[in-house]
């Protein structure tokens, strides 16, 4: 789907979900949104959601561990992400627990930026980065690439 109006206009719901979710969240916040901006919104929470369902395609950050990601952490101030399954806490590792975040989906990474990290807009653009590349859409990501990650 295509976005009709405001600076993104011609350019796909995909990219917007991918690359600017700042853009996004101000859509969102939006008291009174026009029928086309109500239209956007309902696609990126369908993709959100598809996004959310992808699998971890990375392998667990702790040491000595080989098996599949599931989750990530974040410390609280840094949009980085680090990796980890089930059996993994990254405590094992001289993480300090109190300072950090699960995060498992889209909006709990937009939020952990939000709520602790002071450069919101580059934050939250590296913060769906790290997510995305995580389940398999490639670092130069094209417009066919953003869409081909939706529809596996």
């Amino acid at each position: 789907m295509q976005i009709s109006f405001g600076k993104h206009c011609g350019r796909s719901v995909e990219f917007l979900v991918l690359t600017e979710p700042d853009y996004l969240l101000w859509m969102l916040r939006q008291k009174a949104p026009t029928k086309a901006m109500q239209r956007v919104l309902e696609e990126a929470s369908r993709l959100i959601g598809v996004f959310d369902r992808k699998p971890l395609q990375r392998q667990c950050s702790g040491w000595g561990c080989s098996n599949p990601a599931t989750r990530f952490s974040a410390y609280t101030g840094s949009p980085h992400l680090e990796v980890w399954c089930e059996n993994c806490r990254p405590s094992s590792g001289g993480a300090d627990t109190k300072k950090l975040r699960v995060i498992r989906r889209y909006d709990e990474a937009l939020e952990h930026v939000c709520a602790t990290c002071s450069a919101r807009s580059g934050g939250l653009q590296s913060i769906i980065a790290d997510l995305a590349h995580a389940k398999g859409l490639p670092y130069r990501a094209r417009e066919k690439d953003r869409e081909t990650f939706f529809r596996k």
